[in-house]
């Protein structure tokens, strides 16, 4: 950076010739002059006369005549003695993160897999002591009219917000699961926010009810927000009660003997939650009918259908024609033939059992054989 003749040149870009200084004297000596550490390496280069020049570099100087880039914080490339933003080594420095603490261990739920019908909602966690498994318990659900009592196994959860993560409102949380029960072909009985009870006796805060029949056994479900101001819920309680579903097992000879005593038989054909589908474990009552009708060729029969009371009567009284035609069909696809069999549904206008119980619904939810 220097011309020859050991005079300290100065780069175009570099240091301005000073004004009103006298030009250093050849003979002058500046071995004697202290090296500064910064500017130039030592033993090789002069330093500037205290009255000339600064030393160091404080305005962005390059280090050895030719001009470099100054970085955008105005300091140069390399470090100032004595300042906390100098870049050692020469070198710029990199962004680096503030380290972070390590989280603190949290309550993470294990996999629930013994409440294998339903999973928490996503950002919920089982809430510690949150868990109670009984394997036989009533518990009063609301039905959007009364409070009917089921009984069966019980699984009860209490699931919690994980920490940091944001709520769900007590909204989201009741038909998320009132549409798992639609999926699995269950239907919701009741689904309202605080106030819409009606009124009914224990019953407060945001729920839903829904009921299901999973591999032949109902399911009752309940959730319930924890009641929060704000919409959100922190917390929710899911309740699943699993009964065993109306059983019956019927002969041929038992059919034809009430038949001819009662002049009709009320057969409790399961199908599917709000179809006309029969379901695998009713089959073997298909079958005794068969029977009976291929043993007394005579006889001519009437497949009527029934339901309880839920829902619109209208709906109920299609469904029932629905579920009559079904058993009928079924039969006569085994060989009986059709001219002996008719099929008419009668919905809810024929209940053979209070309506105001669950106990009572499920008796009226038949089909009934009737003599012609």
């Amino acid at each position: 950076g220097y011309p020859q003749g050991g005079q300290p040149g100065f780069p175009q870009q570099g240091f301005p010739q000073p004004q009103g200084q006298p030009a250093f004297p050849q003979a002058q000596d500046y071995s004697q002059v202290p090296q500064v550490q910064q500017g130039f390496p030592q033993g090789s280069q002069p330093a500037y006369p205290q009255q000339g020049f600064p030393q160091a570099s404080q305005q962005g100087y390059p280090q050895a005549g030719a001009p470099q880039q100054i970085p955008a914080q105005g300091f140069p490339q390399a470090a100032q003695p004595g300042m906390q933003s100098g870049f050692p080594g020469g070198q710029a420095p990199t962004a680096q993160a503030a380290p972070v603490p390590p989280p603190k261990p949290t309550f993470v739920a294990e996999p629930d897999k013994d409440c294998p019908y339903f999973s928490p909602m996503p950002n919920y966690q089982l809430r510690r002591s949150g868990s109670k498994d009984l394997e036989f318990t009533s518990f009063q659900f609301f039905d959007g009219t009364t409070m009917t009592a089921a009984e069966g196994r019980l699984w009860e959860r209490t699931y919690e917000l994980r920490k940091g993560a944001g709520p769900a409102s007590n909204l989201q949380i009741r038909r998320n699961y009132a549409n798992a029960m639609k999926s699995m072909g269950g239907m919701v009985l009741f689904d309202a926010a605080c106030g819409q009870t009606k009124g009914c006796r224990g019953v407060t805060g945001d729920l839903m009810v829904g009921k299901a029949v999973r591999g032949g056994k109902a399911l009752w479900l309940q959730i319930r927000p924890i009641y929060s101001f704000s919409g959100e819920a922190s917390r929710y309680v899911l309740t699943v009660i699993e009964t065993e579903a109306m059983k019956q097992e019927v002969t041929a000879s038992d059919l034809l003997k009430r038949l001819n005593e009662q002049g009709r038989v009320a057969l409790y054909i399961n199908f599917d939650v709000d179809k006309a589908t029969i379901r695998p474990d009713s089959e073997a009552t298909i079958a005794e009918i068969v029977v009976l009708l291929r043993n007394t060729p005579a006889l001519s029969v009437s497949i009527e259908g029934h339901t309880d009371n839920t829902g619109n009567s209208q709906y109920n009284k299609a469904l029932s024609e629905q579920r009559a035609k079904a058993v009928t069909d079924a039969i006569a696809q085994q060989g009986i033939e059709r001219n002996r069999l008719t099929s008419v549904g009668w919905g809810q206008d024929a209940p053979i059992a209070d309506n105001a119980t669950e106990e009572g619904r499920a008796k009226n939810r038949r089909v009934e054989l009737v003599k012609k």
